[in-house]
């Protein structure tokens, strides 16, 4: 049994590319985000929605007072509701309101559980295994006795030491690693004085090595990375990694930065030791005609064939 809407939290669903409207008061509720998605925020979200989002609306969450308390991007397939991410958003976190979370997400999941016209199937990608709202949604799945599976589950690596910000490099890198990369650096100075620079205008950028970094209430991604490849011998991008951890040290936030590097990066994984632990999240809105373990059973297929699919391409461009 699925428990009854909690009253109260009118819900709404609208096409994404419309939301500029509601710009100012979906800054609002990111800023009171109970976890923060750069990704789903107006300036990026609306940006990317041209190309990546052309079929993608949002379920609006609204309390009694008429607030934005959530927002939910996804679009809807044959078989299942699917969250929205893309190439350039690697994260599925939706922004939910931190002062009721279990009523924003449940008002959010009866609303499609209750539309005949909805699959009865959510998939939510990328999100974090940890956390608030991983608890949150958990609570709700628990109180409202839907059932759920995690599927492609992985780690990426964090940077989130807690208090132990001090001397970070010298415990996540070995001391022949240090030694190398300072022999590296003045390999680098032989060439010209090297410095690292904030840059936010595009003429301002000029260096060997760039990131882009995004951030979000405590927490920033390093969303980008580029470098000079004639210089790769040097490691450039590992040395604007140590420069940029001691930069984002040397102030009290953000409090953790998410890599957004693939599993297991042969380069960030050695220098930024903490994980973060993702999924997709399969969701039972309501009881249907398919048996949930038979819609687990088709996404496990339906993951084998991809993952088939791309072995071969690999193997035929490697010929």
């Amino acid at each position: 049994m699925h428990a009854p809407l909690r009253p109260g939290f009118p819900v709404e669903w609208r096409d994404l590319s419309a939301l500029q409207s509601i710009a100012e008061e979906w800054r609002e509720l990111a800023a009171h985000a109970l976890e923060p998605n750069v990704f789903y925020e107006p300036a990026f979200a609306l940006a990317a929605a041209p190309v990546f989002g052309v079929d993608t609306r949002a379920v609006l969450v609204r309390n009694a007072l008429g607030k934005l308390v959530g927002l939910f991007p996804g679009h809807a397939g044959r078989l299942k509701v699917a969250g929205w991410v893309h190439p350039y958003a690697p994260l599925g976190t939706p922004l939910v309101d931190r002062n009721e979370p279990e009523a924003v997400i449940g008002a959010w999941l009866g609303h499609l559980g209750r539309d005949p016209a909805m699959p009865a199937q959510l998939l939510l990608p990328l999100v974090p295994e940890q956390g608030a709202f991983a608890r949150a949604l958990d609570a709700v799945l628990t109180q409202a006795g839907r059932r759920s599976a995690a599927f492609g589950r992985h780690e990426r690596a964090l940077l989130a030491p807690g208090d132990e910000r001090q001397a970070y490099l010298e415990r996540s890198m070995s001391a022949g690693k240090r030694k190398e990369l300072r022999r590296q650096r003045r390999r680098l100075e032989d060439v010209g004085p090297v410095t690292v620079t904030t840059a936010s205008a595009m003429a301002d950028i000029d260096a060997i090595a760039a990131t882009i970094t995004l951030t979000s209430g405590d927490t920033a991604w390093c969303w980008k990375i580029a470098y000079n490849e004639g210089l790769a011998r040097s490691s450039p991008g590992v040395q604007l990694i140590c420069d940029l951890t001691d930069s984002l040290f040397a102030r009290s936030e953000p409090r953790r930065v998410d890599s957004c590097a693939a599993a297991g990066h042969p380069m960030i994984d050695h220098v930024w030791r903490e994980r973060l632990m993702l999924s997709d999240r399969l969701i039972e809105l309501r009881p249907s005609a398919m048996p949930f373990a038979l819609a687990c059973g088709i996404e496990t297929a339906r993951r084998a064939a991809i993952a088939t699919a791309k072995s071969l391409r690999d193997r035929l461009r490697g010929r």
